[in-house]
């Protein structure tokens, strides 16, 4: 039941960043991440994401990464692992 539920919440993500990416052909990892999940982007500064989204086993890295590869030419749109540290001075309502 776990893996149902992982697997539909992968396939979930992979169908919005198709319509993302095609909406959005030069937008960047962090402005994918702001849009899928808003909660994890309520930072200060517009370019910061929560620091787990740059994980070495993140799931949204790795499927933006495959899906990016598919595109002629964006190869420097991959994102690779990085230690981030936390932030937290979020937006405040």
């Amino acid at each position: 039941m776990v893996e149902e539920a992982v697997d539909a919440c992968k396939k979930s993500i992979k169908d919005h960043i198709q319509t993302f990416i095609m909406e959005n052909p030069d937008a960047k990892y962090e402005e994918w991440i702001r849009e899928l999940h808003p909660d994890n982007a309520e930072y200060a500064d517009a370019e910061i994401i929560d620091h787990r989204f740059y994980a070495e086993d993140s799931d949204h890295r790795h499927i933006w990464n495959e899906h990016v590869e598919q595109l002629d030419g964006c190869e420097y749109k991959r994102v690779k692992p990085k230690q981030v540290h936390p932030r937290y001075d979020r937006k405040r309502p």
